[in-house]
């Protein structure tokens, strides 16, 4: 009898915890034993930093050790747990499986504050226009925030995804004053696409000032998609992404505006694909937010026959989650669905390691170590 088999059966909680954690030290010596011999302890934090679960279990039966001693979480460990471990080592690995399964529970069905729902209009518009956020199960604080908004008049819908800059002082109060800025410029103005740029110009302007007021550090990414009847423009200042769905097919139409991408786009210094930009060093260094000193918005102009969605999300979603792990998720949702699933495939689901070595690549940032945030509108 397996020992998940004993807890089934009455075995107390916390001698099963106890338990499979000793099983698991012991899957990881095993599995060192059998590379080169050689078990050396204080080993076991640098894999716990890098998440490499996969050396560890997929060797010799540890991996069904590993399987069996950890069921209570789900089928299997996975490296957002060992990284959750390098945080609360401290704690009794009894209660620390009971936080991780809570905070599990957190990201997938408690509703973040930090995201603005103002929804009018007639059902048959879309078929979803909704956002969400979570400051996921490693971070203390969100510094995102979020909102899916249709005007007054119910000719317009607004998606917005906003990152406060991390080690900035005020990141979060930045993100919330942008958002809540920019509703209400949009429930107010007397919106038309020809002179929208202008209109951009000013509200931006009056962000900036109020972000002054609140933290001479403070910036944000923002990402917005304001769509008509007919068509939709979207923008972008920082790293958080927006992308077309058609057919099922994730197509980002923002750039990046980092250093790794900047590098990538004049072609000097990586030949690699989009999707592995995310393993590299300094992939986090953004050149532009607000409120940097040159603040530069992207704007693209897109007609509504082009698309069938869009999705906007913070770089939490796409520093974890490939372009083909994003349609995949997708194609498996139910649409309604599709947004908690990624922010719990973000925060929890199965890292997308590189394919191949390579001198430049680093480990991927773990999932769940940053907030996460996402807005989708999709049309019937």
């Amino acid at each position: 009898m397996t020992l998940y088999e004993d807890y089934q059966n009455g075995l107390d909680v916390v001698i099963y915890c106890e338990k499979a954690y000793k099983n698991l030290l012991n899957a990881f010596k095993i599995t060192s034993l059998v590379e080169d011999g050689f078990y050396d302890a204080t080993m076991w934090p640098v894999f716990l930093n890098i998440g490499c679960i996969d050396w560890i279990t997929k060797k010799n039966g540890a991996l069904d050790l590993v399987k069996d001693s950890f069921n209570l979480c789900g089928d299997f460990i996975d490296s957002r747990q060992l990284a959750m471990m390098r945080d609360y080592e401290q704690m009794p690995i009894a209660d620390f499986l009971k936080l991780y399964k809570s905070k599990v529970n957190m990201v997938i069905n408690k509703e973040d504050s930090r995201a603005i729902k103002c929804i009018t209009g007639l059902a048959s518009d879309f078929e979803v226009l909704d956002c969400i956020t979570t400051k996921g199960p490693r971070r203390f604080e969100n510094e995102d925030f979020t909102c899916c908004v249709t005007s007054p008049n119910n000719e317009f819908k607004l998606l917005m995804v906003c990152d406060g800059v991390g080690g900035q002082v005020g990141g979060e109060n930045a993100s919330e004053l942008v958002v809540n800025n920019f509703i209400k410029w949009f429930n107010s103005c007397d919106l038309k696409f020809d002179n929208i740029s202008d209109e951009l110009n000013c509200v931006l302007k009056k962000i900036k000032e109020d972000i002054k007021k609140e933290s001479f550090l403070a910036a944000t990414t923002l990402t917005f998609a304001i769509i008509g009847k007919e068509r939709a423009l979207i923008g972008n200042v920082g790293d958080s992404r927006a992308y077309l769905i058609k057919d099922g097919i994730f197509n980002q139409v923002t750039k990046d505006d980092s250093l790794v991408w900047e590098d990538y786009i004049d072609g000097k210094k990586y030949v690699l694909e989009k999707d592995m930009l995310r393993f590299l060093p300094y992939n986090n260094v953004i050149t532009n937010a607000i409120d940097f000193i040159n603040v530069k918005i992207q704007t693209y102009d897109v007609l509504n026959s082009a698309y069938d969605g869009i999705l906007l999300c913070s770089d939490g979603v796409s520093d974890i989650l490939s372009d083909e792990t994003m349609m995949r998720i997708f194609s498996e949702s139910k649409s309604k669905d599709f947004l908690s699933k990624l922010l719990y495939e973000s925060c929890f689901g199965n890292p997308d390691y590189p394919d191949k070595e390579s001198e430049e690549l680093l480990y991927p940032t773990l999932p769940g170590n940053d907030n996460a945030s996402a807005a989708m509108y999709l049309r019937r």
